[in-house]
């Protein structure tokens, strides 16, 4: 005789709401907004992180940071960005980014942007690094003390924070933001072409 065992049948209820999603790099690719939301939310601390690992103070390492996740969401919504692959591409952005800032920042600071020519390179982007870098000085020129003073202890010496920017200039930490901050949106909208590159 065979024995015969009786297992209770399940039943299975397959909820629409619990289907695979795509993930949210395949959402943002596709320009979903929320999806870029939920990437920088799970991201973003990886980005500050490597760019403080670079030398960057905090509040810098927090705004270009931001900046990054900003330039690659004008990115894809331009239909430049043929994968998104994360955190690798928002680090290198905001890597990219930083070095840039440091670069043109140390220049501006020094009064000292001596380029370098190699031989063979097409003038047009020399040409182009030039007009922004003297835009970038009228913009300076064109401030007050006050605003020349945060300018340089921010880009000009590494390290310096708002306490010992408010004990130089007299203003408030508060001040010291805002000023800081509407000058390199100043800064940014002066070395910056139509395409925002």
């Amino acid at each position: 005789m065979s024995s015969l065992s009786l297992t209770p049948r399940l039943h299975v209820v397959v909820d629409a709401s619990t289907e695979p999603q795509p993930s949210a790099e395949v959402r943002a690719l596709s320009g979903h907004t929320d999806a870029w939301n939920e990437l920088a939310r799970f991201h973003n601390r990886k980005v500050v992180l490597t760019l403080l690992s670079r030398g960057l103070r905090p509040d810098v390492a927090r705004d270009v940071a931001q900046d990054a996740w900003a330039r690659l969401i004008e990115r894809q919504q331009q239909g430049h960005l043929q994968a998104i692959t994360m955190p690798g591409l928002a680090i290198k952005q905001a890597l990219y980014l930083a070095g840039d800032l440091l670069r043109q920042t140390r220049e501006i600071a020094n009064g000292s942007a001596e380029e370098i020519e190699p031989a063979g390179l097409d003038p047009h982007p020399r040409l182009w690094a030039r007009e922004r870098l003297n835009r970038a000085r009228e913009i300076l020129r064109s401030c007050t003390a006050n605003e020349r003073t945060i300018f340089r202890a921010f880009y000009g010496s590494p390290g310096a924070t708002t306490r010992e920017v408010g004990k130089q200039t007299g203003l408030s930490i508060q001040r010291i933001r805002q000023i800081h901050c509407e000058l390199r949106k100043k800064l940014r909208l002066a070395v910056c072409d139509e395409d925002g590159e």
